[in-house]
């Protein structure tokens, strides 16, 4: 067996796919986790827009009429960069998080392919034919010391490995694998998920505070904010 992989190279004995899968979920996930980024990018257009609010209202060199179209123009134009700044943003990490979360599924579920299984049997078949017993405290062993995680994965996906242990070490080796093979994924797609919403609920919070294009357009100044700094005999009436 010449030609066998190194034993301790599971990239190589299971080929490329699995964990070339892995590699592009961590991937996935680092782009989704840069979209985080924009949540400060929010956070500062809100502040400036509110600073500026404030400086506008306190302009005594402004009319009235000229304090509420400045209003409304520099709500405007925040929605406008709120937009910008956001839109793509948005659409990036439901697209990360789809394809994390189809990652992660895939790689939950997948079977190991003929070559996969053979590529194991070749691996065990030593010990396999001397005795079942051997294998199975050989797979064992290796996965309680954590020294070889593809002989979690043998005994949880290959058919020809999982026939030769009894069902409560099958059952440890799906917990075991669970633990010490996944976390990582799905502690990715639960960080691109809880980004997504922290990242929806501050660009909902930002256009309410800005009020909706309608609202401005009916009361003719720059809605909520514009709205709430305005006394109550200045303002339009609907």
């Amino acid at each position: 067996m010449s030609n066998s992989p190194h034993p301790h190279n599971p990239s190589d004995l299971l080929g490329k796919s699995y964990f070339d899968m892995i590699d592009q979920q961590m991937l996935d996930a680092a782009d989704a986790a840069s979209a985080k980024a924009t949540l400060s990018g929010v956070t500062d257009l809100i502040g400036q827009h509110y600073e500026n609010s404030i400086a506008i209202k306190g302009n005594g060199d402004l009319s009235e009429s000229g304090r509420k179209s400045q209003l409304v123009s520099l709500t405007n134009r925040s929605d406008a960069m709120l937009a910008t700044l956001t839109d793509r943003a948005i659409a990036t990490l439901e697209g990360k998080t789809q394809t994390l979360s189809q990652s992660l599924a895939n790689a939950v579920k997948r079977e190991p392919t003929v070559q996969d299984t053979l590529l194991i049997i070749e691996r065990r078949a030593a010990a396999a034919i001397i005795d079942p017993l051997i294998l199975e405290a050989d797979l064992l062993t290796l996965a309680a010391n954590g020294l070889d995680d593809l002989s979690v994965f043998a005994i949880v996906n290959a058919p020809a490995i999982a026939r030769l242990v009894r069902p409560e070490i099958a059952t440890q080796a799906k917990a075991t694998m669970a633990a010490r093979m996944l976390p990582d994924q799905s502690k990715a797609l639960d960080d691109a998920r809880n980004t997504l919403a922290v990242l929806q609920n501050a660009i909902s919070s930002a256009r309410h505070s800005f009020g909706s294009p309608s609202e401005r357009n009916h009361l003719g100044i720059m809605g909520k904010i514009g709205r709430d700094s305005i006394p109550a005999n200045d303002a339009p009436q609907a």
